[in-house]
């Protein structure tokens, strides 16, 4: 028996002002932005293995609760005063309880043969209310996320896998907050409330030889996967989340890691899957198009101690699609180096990142009445340095176990 807890908060405060030019009158004007998000992530969950000799069986619950108060005020700067704008004030209070139940069973028929399968339950209640307009949207839903697995090991070499599963993807926090995040007086960012989750349904076929080169089929089904909705009211740009379309992929992941003349060690893999969607909403137009993603992983060890290593890591996007965008691609390229010191209890990394300045995200988003076109640039490029240091001996062992905190990866 197993018992975790997690809790995590975070109270983020914006206030940020910026100044938007008229060429074609001369005219220029002040704005101001104030957020203020207060949001709090608990957890706790159970789980029991029972090692029976016939089986073995893994069962548990789990339960997390949300809880998310956002405040944003949006002023105009006029002679030196700040004025608050229409419908500059949002509030929004949001609560969500997760509960899960799951029963797995494994088994080893032979020395060839193994399978496994599961159910998992879940039952979520979303609670989220506007104090400014009254208005409140609560409702409940529940599913069943079922998994089965079976392996078949030919030899020492060749291992054989197929595998279903079920699976949800809930949004995060600011796609369902509705409070206006103000890019320009022309445009404006904000979240749903009515957003619903997507659901995923994969199949999987795999191939396995010497755990050193690995090929896997896969069919991937998505239901009402949210996106990013743009739409213009009166010369305004409205960014916006819905539930926009669904998505089928056919496609093939190949992995392959060695090492290379004792002193290179690689580590590759490439994503190539057709993509096709459908529009679920009447705005957005689905796209279908092949796509391909691979990278490539490098360490070079210059010494027979294995105390200085390079690496080199290389990453591409080709152009494909997703939804309703269709993407230029992009490349992405990290180079580095460690050094081992004091029979490798100090650690020194070194690394710079994007060298190339590749990492652009460009494409376009199409919509029943317009073409967004984008190119953005978060500026990925950075040097990275890092000293550890590890007391002790090194060779004692401590019996731990990973508490996975998912939910945490929804506040952003």
């Amino acid at each position: 028996m197993s018992v975790g807890g997690n809790y995590f908060s975070n109270i983020p405060v914006n206030n940020i002002g910026f100044r938007t030019i008229n060429h074609n009158i001369n005219k220029t004007e002040d704005y101001r932005s104030y957020s203020k998000i207060n949001y709090s992530i608990w957890s706790g969950q159970l789980d029991f293995t029972l090692p029976y000799k016939f089986a073995n069986i893994e069962t548990g619950a789990k339960m997390a609760y949300f809880q998310n108060t956002s405040d944003l005020e949006y002023f105009r700067i006029a002679n030196g005063n700040s004025v608050l704008m229409p419908d500059g004030k949002n509030l929004f209070e949001y609560k969500e309880q997760n509960y899960a139940g799951y029963f797995s069973i494994d088994k080893k028929i032979d020395e060839q043969w193994s399978v496994k399968a599961g159910i998992r339950y879940e039952y979520s209640v979303i609670d989220g209310f506007n104090p400014v307009s009254g208005e409140r949207n609560k409702y409940n839903y529940g599913r069943f996320f079922p998994t089965a697995y079976v392996a078949y090991k030919a030899d020492d070499e060749n291992t054989f896998t197929a595998n279903y599963s079920r699976r949800i993807n809930r949004p995060f926090f600011r796609a369902i907050n509705p409070y206006r995040w103000y890019i320009n007086p022309y445009s404006f960012a904000k979240g749903n409330p009515y957003l619903r989750p997507s659901y995923n349904d994969n199949i999987e076929l795999g191939y396995s030889y010497k755990n050193k080169f690995t090929a896997t089929l896969y069919y991937q089904q998505i239901k009402d996967s949210y996106s990013q909705l743009v739409t213009f009211n009166d010369g305004i740009k409205i960014i916006d989340y819905a539930n926009m379309f669904d998505q089928t992929n056919y496609g093939m992941n190949l992995g392959y890691n060695d090492i290379l003349f004792k002193f290179w060690e690689l580590s590759a893999s490439a994503n190539l899957y057709y993509s096709k969607s459908n529009g679920i909403i009447s705005e957005v137009v689905g796209q279908k198009a092949f796509n391909m993603y691979y990278n490539i992983n490098n360490t070079f060890t210059l010494n027979t101690q294995k105390t200085i290593a390079l690496f080199a890591n290389f990453t591409q996007q080709l152009p494909g699609s997703s939804g309703n965008f269709r993407s230029d691609g992009y490349s992405f390229l990290s180079l580095g180096a460690k050094l081992f010191l004091m029979d490798k209890k100090l650690q020194i990394n070194a690394s710079v990142d994007d060298v190339f300045k590749k990492a652009f995200s460009k494409g376009e988003s199409v919509f029943t009445d317009s073409v967004m076109k984008y190119r953005n640039y978060y500026d990925y490029r950075g040097l990275n340095l890092s000293v550890s240091y590890t007391f002790g001996n090194n060779k004692v062992k401590g019996a731990s176990r990973s508490v996975k905190f998912d939910d945490k990866s929804r506040a952003n």
